[in-house]
C-alpha cells in the first residue's frame, strides 16, 4: 500500500494526509461506488486511528474529492458509516469534523464491550485449540510489565484478545467489539491506559484469563474478562473526577 503524502501545506484548513491517487484508480464500472466508498472509508479511518486526523479537526470534502479523484457520493457514504461508528461528527450547515468522544461516551462503550468480551471468552473456552492456548501463553511471556514499553504492551494486549475473539467463532460480536476497541484506542492515550500501575494490574488479569482458558472454564473466564474490562472502564470515571 502506498504511504500517505503530506499535503497539509496545500490545505491549511483540513491538513489532510492523502494517499496517492493511483490507490483509488478505477478498475472497471462494476460496483464503482461500493468500491470507492469502502476505499475512502478505510483511508479516512486509518488517518483517524493513526491521529493524522486529530479529534476536532475538520475534514474538507471538496479537497478530499479532488485529491482522491472520486465523486462526493462515495465520500458521503464513507462519512455516514464513520459517523455511525462514532469517529466523525457532521454538523449541518457547518461541516464535518473528527469526533471528540466524551469520557462518558467512552465509559459506556467500555461497559458494553465488557459484556460482549465476556461472552466471546466463554465461547472461546469451549472451542479454543491447544495451539491457540500455547500461542496465548507465548504472548503472555512477552507482556511482563517491567520488561516492555507501553506501546509494545498495547500491541501484544490486542493480539492476546484477538486470539480469544477468533477462537469464539462469533464473528458478528467480534466485529462490534473491534469497533469499540478502535474508538477507545484512538480517543485515549496509551500512556494512561498502560501506565506502569495499570500494566501490572492488566498483566495479572491476563494471567488469570489465560489460566481459565487453559483449563476450559467458560463461566470463570467470562467473569474474569468482564472484571478486566470493567476496571478499564473505571479509568474514564477517574478522568472526570
Amino acid at each position: 500500500m502506498n504511504e500517505p503524502k503530506d499535503v497539509s501545506g496545500d490545505t491549511p484548513d483540513s491538513q489532510l494526509l492523502i494517499f496517492e491517487k493511483k490507490t483509488f484508480k478505477n478498475n472497471g464500472p462494476q460496483n464503482y461506488y461500493g468500491r470507492k466508498r469502502d476505499q475512502v472509508y478505510v483511508h479516512l479511518k486509518k488517518l483517524i486511528l493513526s491521529r493524522h486526523l486529530k479529534p476536532g479537526q475538520p475534514i474538507d470534502i471538496q479537497h478530499l474529492s479532488r485529491e482522491l479523484d472520486v465523486s462526493r457520493t462515495p465520500i458521503q457514504e464513507a462519512l455516514s458509516r464513520l459517523e455511525q461508528e462514532g469517529f466523525i461528527q457532521v454538523v449541518p450547515q457547518v461541516g464535518v469534523y473528527v469526533h471528540t468522544p466524551t469520557s462518558q461516551e467512552l465509559f459506556e462503550k467500555l461497559l458494553s464491550r465488557a459484556v460482549l468480551e465476556g461472552l466471546l471468552a466463554a465461547w472461546a473456552a469451549r472451542r479454543i485449540s491447544d495451539e491457540d492456548v500455547a500461542l496465548l501463553g507465548d504472548l503472555l511471556t512477552t507482556m511482563e510489565p517491567n520488561r516492555v514499553s507501553a506501546q509494545h504492551y498495547a500491541f501484544v494486549n490486542r493480539e492476546f484478545h484477538n486470539i480469544i475473539y477468533l477462537a469464539s467463532g462469533l464473528r458478528y460480536i467480534q466485529a462490534l467489539v473491534d469497533l469499540h476497541w478502535d474508538l477507545v484506542d484512538y480517543a485515549m492515550s496509551q500512556d494512561i491506559l498502560f501506565s506502569p500501575e495499570n500494566m501490572k494490574k492488566s498483566y495479572e488479569e491476563h494471567k488469570e484469563i489465560f489460566d481459565h482458558l487453559q483449563n476450559r472454564r467458560a463461566d470463570a473466564v467470562r467473569k474474569a474478562v468482564e472484571a478486566h474490562a470493567f476496571r478499564v472502564a473505571a479509568l474514564f470515571r477517574e478522568i472526570d473526577e
